[in-house]
């Protein structure tokens, strides 16, 4: 197991394909293979729809 600080992975945008609007992803748990085990924290930025 590896542990990181938060916020030591940078951030990355979300795939327009998959969202409406923009969004940011944060890696949370990143298992090594072959495992295919990981967690995300998406976090939605405000709109005016």
């Amino acid at each position: 197991m590896e542990i990181l600080q938060a916020g030591s992975r940078p951030s990355r945008t979300g795939p327009e394909d998959s969202f409406s609007g923009r969004v940011r992803i944060d890696p949370v748990i990143m298992a090594p293979d072959p495992s295919r085990v990981r967690a995300l924290t998406v976090t939605f930025e405000p709109s005016l729809l």
